[in-house]
């Protein structure tokens, strides 16, 4: 949710409640607040309620917990943010295949993968940056980078763009390991990372999904497409 935005509250009007008492509750700073405004904070058990969310709030993790005026029954939202920005991102790859392309005096191994992105905010987004790193582990050297460009990105739906790298030529000048050969323990692996330098301002408690790792070749796999 994001601060300032006014959101509908819905909940499943069962039994003979007539009225009820809606709190957040802030789980990291173990504070509470009233959403339902009325005396004592009753209101009437309809299953629904506008909310405007305060500027006021910290950043934080709540949840939401509807409960009668005696406060005997409540029933708790799942936890959700409060921030500035309501942007939560989520990054994931596909497996990668080695694609074995040859030509009359040409012959080429490439690296292939998708990229995932979802915007699990509410708001579309224009525009998303995805960072990429070809690093040679254990070492840690990137030897390849480069950026893909998300537009246009709606709530609540995948998006995925093709990323093909090549990695190994043989041609009539001779023999190219574009990031060079890998010894035995060593790997190449693939790091992806969502809007780089959080621009969108997407609350730190859920910036571990904006990032996301594949193992791309081995010393088995190097050669074989």
């Amino acid at each position: 949710m994001e601060k300032g935005r006014t959101y509908t509250i819905s909940w499943d009007n069962i039994g003979d409640i007539d009225s009820v008492k809606i709190q957040l509750n802030d789980l990291l700073n173990q504070a509470s607040h009233w959403v339902s405004q009325g005396p004592d904070h009753v209101i009437n058990n309809t299953g629904t309620y506008r909310y405007t969310v305060p500027a006021t709030l910290p950043d934080s993790a709540f949840a939401l917990q509807i409960m009668t005026p005696d406060g005997r029954y409540n029933n708790k939202s799942n936890r959700f943010y409060i921030s500035r920005s309501d942007t939560d991102l989520f990054l994931k790859g596909s497996p990668v295949k080695r694609i074995h392309n040859e030509k009359v005096g040409n012959r080429n191994r490439y690296i292939e993968t998708e990229i995932w992105l979802e915007n699990k905010g509410t708001r579309k987004l224009n525009t998303v940056k995805v960072a990429w790193q070809v690093v040679k582990e254990p070492i840690g050297n990137c030897v390849a980078q480069g950026e893909e460009i998300f537009t246009d990105i709606l709530p609540d739906t995948w998006y995925k763009k093709k990323l093909s790298l090549n990695y190994y030529h043989v041609g009539f000048s001779g023999t190219n390991h574009k990031w060079g050969k890998l010894q035995e323990g060593e790997r190449y692996v693939l790091k992806f990372k969502a809007d780089p330098g959080n621009t969108l301002g997407e609350l730190d408690l859920v910036l571990d999904n904006n990032t996301y790792q594949i193992e791309a070749l081995t010393p088995e796999t190097y050669y074989d497409p």
